[in-house]
């Protein structure tokens, strides 16, 4: 078995075709230069990019996280890092599947740079803003894929059930109702 330290720090970067008509902001380039210094300013040592450009979240049949998958099966990845959730898949419940059984069946701990997600913290953690708010940001950006009038729609309902739904950048974020 490898020891942790020599494990691979996994930097996945995934980008669909839709998603390259937007710019250069999500970029495989971009990316990379985010994972890289979040790696380097959090001490993960032996990275190593793995990159599906072009490919869309909703299938996992890509060449690159398949790549991963055996690294992982042969005990070579102890982290997987990624720029939000939405770029392991765009899948919920697929992505849930890893997130909270494959990964940790492997012990390989993963996360999410911009949602501040990380699986050693537990789920509920994950969730807690540093300012007490309570994150919808996954469940917002991987189950609305095909559907983007939920988002509409939970806005709306949460107005009624008593919260705030406040978008801050592209998060969405629930506070109690002043």
């Amino acid at each position: 078995m490898i020891q942790s330290s020599q494990k691979i720090t996994a930097l996945y970067c995934r980008l669909s075709q839709e998603d390259m008509r937007q710019g250069d902001s999500d970029s495989i380039v971009n990316q990379k230069m985010i994972l890289e210094k979040y790696a380097k300013e959090n001490g993960f040592e032996n990275t190593q990019v793995f990159a599906d450009d072009g490919y869309s979240g909703v299938n996992f049949e890509r060449p690159a996280f398949r790549r991963m998958l055996h690294l992982i099966e042969d005990g070579k990845i102890g982290v997987i890092i990624t720029k939000d959730l939405s770029g392991l898949g765009r899948n919920y419940i697929e992505v849930g599947s890893y997130t909270e059984i494959y990964f940790p069946k492997n012990n390989v701990r993963y996360i999410a740079v911009n949602e501040f997600f990380c699986s050693l913290l537990g789920a509920f953690k994950n969730f807690i803003h540093r300012s007490g708010y309570i994150a919808v940001l996954p469940v917002v950006k991987c189950c609305c894929y095909s559907d983007f009038h939920s988002v509409t729609t939970f806005l709306n309902r949460s107005k009624s059930t008593g919260l705030n739904a406040i978008k801050k950048h592209s998060d969405f974020v629930v506070t109690p109702k002043s």
